[in-house]
């Protein structure tokens, strides 16, 4: 529990909200990850908003921890006598299989970046000074405690072939110390309403079909990490223009998602070879190093993997090498 509680702390703050007056009639507070406005953008129109970016470690503890926490699930539906144990450097994961003689353990390293980090959102308790603008950046959302807060899903129509939020209620932070009330919020969430989980299944498929594609026609590839600067030709609203050249991005490529980040591809390629070339098989136990992830390198694998997919190393008598 410990994890999200330090997720919880560090994702959600009661600073830096995004007011958007569309439509009038349903003023909404925005909690955005990525750098615009989510309900605008579902309609086409690009306005800027720093995003609330979460510092890599945190992230990548908290998503590690929780697909080390699904793999090993998983394998225990499945039947298979496999533990899973979470480790620290040099590895990140270690997978022991009892049902093979030896018994075969798997030393892996995880790269978990998540495909897509959802806004929050609340409603207006009043009309934000400034709001006489399109949109209005808010350095404090001093009602945040007292605040019903909803996680924000597009939600494809296909009758109206169009985008549109639909908000799912989270409860409310009751004070600094409620540490765990996302968390709990979204456990009551899944338990109470099966809608949520089946409208999320469907907008990540849609959106990593479009994360994979490079789909920038399709709003819902704006929501994904690492999905770059915002298309030529759009309007954009306020948007914020880079110190040496160029304009922000929506999501840099430094949020690319699973194996797609091509330096984590570079750091755990030679992770995988340093551990192989440093293992030693004992009679107890069989050793195998590899690479687990939430996401494959569905951008780029043929560049990185497809050359060395089929490559075995090995020890030699009087060297070590390939």
């Amino acid at each position: 529990m410990a994890v999200f509680s330090k997720l919880a702390k560090v994702l959600i703050r009661d600073t830096n909200w995004l007011y958007c007056p569309n439509p009038s009639d349903h003023p909404l507070y925005y909690y955005t990850y990525t750098n615009t406005c989510p309900r605008c953008v579902l309609k086409g129109e690009f306005y800027f908003h720093a995003a609330h970016k979460p510092e890599s470690g945190t992230i990548g503890a908290a998503t590690r921890r929780l697909l080390i926490l699904l793999m090993q699930e998983l394998l225990r539906r499945k039947g298979h006598k496999v533990e899973v144990r979470a480790a620290s450097e040099p590895v990140d994961a270690i997978f022991v299989d009892y049902s093979t003689t030896p018994t075969m353990v798997l030393f892996a390293e995880v790269k978990s970046a998540p495909l897509l980090t959802p806004s929050l959102a609340t409603r207006l308790q009043q009309i934000p000074i400034g709001s006489d603008l399109p949109h209005v950046n808010l350095e404090d959302h001093v009602s945040l405690y007292q605040s019903e807060i909803y996680i924000s899903v597009p939600t494809w129509h296909d009758d109206l072939k169009e985008w549109s939020g639909t908000y799912f209620s989270i409860g409310t932070r009751e004070s600094l110390n409620d540490t765990y009330w996302a968390f709990t919020g979204i456990r009551k969430l899944l338990i109470s309403d099966p809608k949520f989980f089946q409208l999320y299944i469907d907008y990540w498929i849609k959106s990593f079909a479009s994360y994979s594609t490079r789909n920038k026609s399709d709003p819902v590839f704006w929501f994904t990490n690492g999905c770059g600067q915002p298309p030529s030709g759009k309007k954009l609203k306020y948007w914020k223009q880079r110190a040496n050249t160029g304009i922000e991005s929506v999501s840099d490529g430094k949020s690319s998602v699973g194996m797609d980040r091509t330096d984590d591809i570079k750091k755990s390629v030679y992770q995988a070879l340093k551990l192989g070339v440093e293992g030693k098989r004992t009679n107890d136990y069989n050793y195998r190093v590899g690479i687990i992830s939430n996401i494959h390198a569905v951008r780029h694998f043929d560049d990185y993997f497809d050359a060395i997919q089929d490559v075995v190393w090995t020890h030699s008598d009087d060297t070590k090498g390939w």
